[in-house]
């Protein structure tokens, strides 16, 4: 989690909505904490639980709850990521720890078997019996906690690492997690993760160079979880309604979308002045608006026109979400085709390769055997960042030995087809990156 103070201020373009105002009036005074959620890395493909209530617990043993509607939460998409859950006014003073309820009664939870398919996990208490609920309770490194004051900002960082709080076994196929919950809290640590703000446009004030948002976590498609104020910069990139913007063009783009229009930020938080600093923005026709279906998945293997999505998350046409280990995409010259928000020129679907972290918008239609199937031929393909690792083999150039490619071990890509020739296929053994 990331607690920190939010700040208030004044704007123009879409109607003003501004976030709750921060007065000092002394001992019994109320601040803003905006609180995120975030996993350490993991072999889990997927943790989807409930997040019923996250509490902080002040000296004297009270508890102020932060959370107003309960939520899910895929913890495994968060191993590289932060991710903003609520924004509460809490009162003045010093916060000792925390405690957080999860839900697993609809839990999904898979995890890597060992030729990589996804399977399903139960996950047990450590009686041995399925999880229904459980509450955690967190304690911060610094005993002395945190203090909320106005105009003094917090920031902490609470880390649900999956690895260390389960014991995962596999057996004949099917798979159980013993949990042992371990939370760990720093009010003084400085995450390098990249942070993300979704949420619907509340305004946005071109003169301040900054935008409001109405935080709505995760894939909740109803209810409000406070207000998050974005700062941008010149640099800052910009996709609104697929046109790419860059600086205060894209700002201004941003200023003539309709209120309530769906915004996602990621960016850093600015440790030393307290804000969240957008890098990357999406916006309006760019994101899912309910007409449509959405997969965010790994290119596993293509074929033609048909990509192979692994470790799926779908959001389909009516918000609700649903989980599949492999889903069959098919693209075509009518595709569009865009990078994480930049100014590069437009791409085609030549472009997407195998390895590829990937977010398509289409139409779910009827399945191609053993698959679900995804029918982007008039959709929309956005290529994100993927992490690689693996030993060097060589430098200038550089050539990896690849251990994984976003968390998935080599052995399950299919190379074929993606070199110019027939003996130019990429090489899990000699993989090529470009530093230049």
């Amino acid at each position: 989690l990331v607690f920190l103070a939010a700040c208030g201020g004044s704007g123009s373009g879409a109607p003003q909505v501004d976030p709750p105002p921060v007065v000092d009036t002394g001992d019994d005074a109320d601040g803003t904490v905006i609180i995120g959620l975030t996993d350490a890395e993991g072999d889990f493909r997927i943790y989807d639980v409930g997040v019923t209530s996250i509490t902080l617990t002040r000296p004297n043993g009270t508890s102020v709850e932060t959370l107003p509607l309960a939520t899910r939460m895929d913890f495994a998409q968060y191993t590289e990521l932060t991710e903003f859950v609520t924004a509460a006014t809490v009162p003045n003073g010093a916060y000792t720890g925390a405690t957080v309820v999860l839900d697993y009664t609809d839990a999904t939870i898979m995890v890597e078997g060992a030729n990589g398919d996804a399977l399903d996990a139960t996950v047990l208490d450590e009686n041995g019996q399925p999880v229904e609920s459980i509450e955690l309770s967190v304690e911060f490194a610094d005993r002395d906690g945190f203090r909320i004051a106005p105009g003094i900002p917090a920031h902490v960082t609470l880390d649900f690492d999956l690895e260390a709080s389960h014991d995962v076994v596999l057996d004949a196929g099917r798979a159980t997690a013993t949990l042992d919950g371990v939370l760990i809290a720093d009010p003084f640590l400085e995450d390098a993760k990249t942070h993300r703000a979704r949420g619907l446009l509340a305004n946005v004030n071109t003169d301040e160079s900054y935008f409001v948002l109405r935080i709505r976590p995760f894939y909740a498609n109803f209810g409000d979880f406070g207000r998050l104020r974005v700062d941008v910069l010149d640099t800052t990139l910009y996709e609104v309604d697929g046109e790419p913007y860059e600086g205060a063009d894209g700002l201004r783009a941003m200023a003539a979308l309709p209120t309530a229009s769906p915004v996602v930020a990621h960016g850093k938080l600015d440790i030393r002045e307290r804000r969240f600093v957008a890098e990357r923005v999406l916006a309006g026709s760019s994101l899912p608006n309910g007409d449509s279906d959405v997969a965010t998945g790994t290119v596993l293997a293509r074929s033609g026109d048909v990509l192979t999505l692994k470790g799926t998350t779908i959001i389909r046409d009516d918000m609700s979400v649903l989980y599949n280990d492999s889903v069959a995409v098919t693209v075509g010259p009518d595709t569009r085709v865009r990078q994480q928000p930049s100014m590069w020129p437009e791409l085609t679907a030549a472009d997407i390769s195998v390895g590829q972290r990937l977010t398509v918008i289409g139409e779910l239609s009827g399945e191609i055997p053993g698959e679900l199937a995804l029918d982007a031929t008039e959709g929309l393909a956005r290529l994100t960042f993927s992490d690689l690792g693996g030993t060097v083999n060589a430098l200038a150039p550089m050539s990896l030995g690849l251990s994984q490619i976003n968390g998935r071990r080599p052995g399950a890509f299919d190379f074929a087809g993606t070199g110019v020739g027939p003996n130019d296929d990429a090489n899990a053994d000699d993989y090529d990156v470009d530093t230049g």
